[in-house]
């Protein structure tokens, strides 16, 4: 009788954990980026350029809903076009730089085919970018922080759409919005849009529970 109460109150007390690892996963992401940017000033124009991130994303499923954490290590930039007013012509700067990009998407779960092998979803916010240090450059060159300084920090929302594969892989399709300019001192106020194509893996493979 003292084995059966005991053996009981031990599924009892594991049946959370149980629960969870079957409305839990996680794995690999990596992110194809592009980038442009809107700047305070008509002399100068953006061009988008493609960009890369990589990293990991952990996602908590609720019936139809989910919360999905992601951190990520980026190379970004955006290729400027200053018009030379002597010459006519306009004079390309490229912006490069790093950051480590920390997101939280809440998402749901819209509808499953071909026997729940393929599910469409929808997600979306926030974000943030966390500047690594002495990182920006233009034209190969490290910029001095006397002419202009970027803040170490800058936010962002996102919203996509996203599609699950054989219950292991999904692909995310996003488009951000920085709410701020990333200019802490300067002359110009530069504020980035970005378009996301993300493709992760997930180790534990989703459980028809829900």
């Amino acid at each position: 009788m003292k084995k059966t109460i005991a053996l009981f109150c031990c599924l009892v007390l594991a049946s959370p954990f149980v629960c969870l690892s079957q409305v839990i996963t996680f794995g690999p992401a990596i992110s194809a980026n592009v980038l442009w940017a809107q700047v305070n000033n008509n002399d100068i124009s953006t061009n988008p350029i493609p960009s890369y991130s990589f990293g990991g994303f952990a996602r908590v499923k609720i019936l139809k809903l989910y919360l999905q954490p992601e951190v990520f290590y980026a190379r970004k930039g955006v290729d400027f076009l200053v018009h030379n007013v002597a010459s006519g012509v306009d004079d390309k700067q490229q912006l490069r730089y790093e950051t480590v990009d920390v997101n939280l998407m809440l998402g749901l779960q819209l509808f499953k085919l071909f026997h729940d092998d393929i599910g469409i979803r929808l997600h979306t916010g926030p974000g943030m970018n966390h500047n690594l240090d002495n990182s920006f450059s233009v034209n190969g060159n490290k910029i001095d922080e006397s002419t202009i300084r970027f803040k170490p920090n800058a936010f962002n929302w996102q919203a996509g759409f996203g599609v699950d594969v054989l219950n292991r892989f999904f692909v995310d399709f996003r488009y951000g919005v920085t709410l701020s300019d990333i200019v802490d001192s300067g002359s110009y106020k530069i504020v980035p849009y970005f378009g996301t194509v993300q493709v992760a893996y997930k180790l534990i493979k989703d459980k028809k529970v829900l």
